[in-house]
């Protein structure tokens, strides 16, 4: 209990140092995944790398440029809105390779509830971040919820993908189904998140003019 209050202390008085560990995490992410990528001519860590070393560089862009005069927050979120709208694409080329690769990884029953805990907390998180975006309408908040919730989707499909390599059969036509399918459901939605930014930064822009 008094780790967690001092948890809660820690994040009052920093409240963006959630956002520098997840950039510090997806940089260094997509560091691993390029190098797996080059060192074994793999296109699936390249495209993986690509899509961490993306989502790091958004979240980088809110919490600098954000602050910088000569950028307007509404402009940060346009930005991040076709950013994330572009990524659908990667994410596109992570579940064809996924499919035609087979890469289910097969992983210790210890390791994939480890694995499920930390996926879960991290959707926790995400969902504490839009309930903070709607009651604050920050659009700093807005622009970070949206980043979340397409990290939450990769992090959920992570999952999956390696879910039905320790428990199923990556050949399987089941494990194929569900893969297609969870990849078209996050296409849509990353397509929705970017547009969603693109349409909020126009309402800020309206409400700033007035």
């Amino acid at each position: 209990m008094k780790d967690f209050t001092r948890l809660q202390t820690v994040l009052k008085e920093h409240p963006m140092l959630p956002v520098a560990l997840g950039i510090v995490w997806n940089l260094a992410y997509a560091v691993f995944n390029a190098t797996l990528g080059i060192s074994r001519s793999s296109w699936w860590f390249i495209t993986l790398a690509v899509f961490y070393a993306l989502l790091g560089l958004m979240r980088l862009s809110v919490v600098t440029i954000g602050k910088n005069g000569r950028w307007k927050e509404t402009s940060v979120m346009r930005m991040n809105g076709a950013a994330i709208a572009s990524l659908s694409i990667v994410f596109t080329g992570i579940t064809i390779l996924t499919i035609r690769q087979q890469q289910n990884p097969v992983r210790n029953h210890i390791v994939m509830i480890a694995i499920a805990a930390f996926t879960f907390a991290f959707v926790a998180l995400s969902i504490r971040d839009i309930i903070r975006a709607h009651r604050e309408r920050s659009a700093l908040l807005i622009t970070l919820r949206n980043i979340d919730c397409v990290t939450a989707a990769g992090a959920v499909l992570s999952l999956e993908r390696e879910m039905l390599g320790t428990f199923g059969n990556a050949a399987d036509s089941l494990t194929v189904t569900a893969e297609a399918v969870s990849g078209a459901i996050a296409f849509l939605l990353m397509i929705g998140l970017g547009i969603g930014l693109i349409l909020h930064s126009r309402e800020f822009e309206k409400k700033q003019q007035t």
